[in-house]
């Protein structure tokens, strides 16, 4: 016999095996916890790695990331939320935006390359999302930071 069940089998009397049942449903329930605090852990960091393995693609969002993993991108995206306290589209293109700086202080390629590079078709999206992160365009980033 397992010892929380031979624990429990040990009261002798009600109010003492209730009270072993009770410390048993606790390591339970810790037990389970601990578990689903390891898979969120996995899940998110496997997401994650998904991003950062393909944000130059233009065709990274929500949608084939939950393809990738085989779960609906509304369960993918509350998950991931729930979990990070962020959403997944905001971590996307805050990855992007910080790999795009990296690429504006180095060499000398255009920002519309920067841009393709991280996976923006749309040099005018990537410089509008650049804005919004960064508090200006990429063009000013690059000579403020370069100078």
């Amino acid at each position: 016999m397992n010892k929380p069940l031979k624990r429990l089998m040990n009261g002798k009397t009600v109010p003492e095996m209730k009270e072993h049942l009770m410390i048993i449903l606790q390591e339970v329930t810790s037990h389970i916890q601990v578990q689903r605090d390891r898979n969120t852990y996995h899940f998110c960091a496997k997401v994650k790695d998904y991003v950062h393995e393909n944000y130059g693609n233009p065709d990274l969002n929500i949608s084939t990331i939950g393809q990738s993993f085989e779960i609906t991108p509304s369960y993918l995206s509350k998950r991931f939320r729930e979990e990070t306290g962020e959403s997944l589209l905001e971590y996307i293109n805050v990855y992007r935006i910080n790999q795009a700086k990296k690429l504006l202080l180095g060499e000398a390629t255009s920002i519309a390359d920067v841009a393709l590079q991280v996976g923006y078709i749309e040099f005018t999206t990537f410089n509008r999302i650049f804005k919004k992160y960064q508090g200006i365009t990429a063009g000013k980033y690059r000579e403020t930071e370069s100078g």
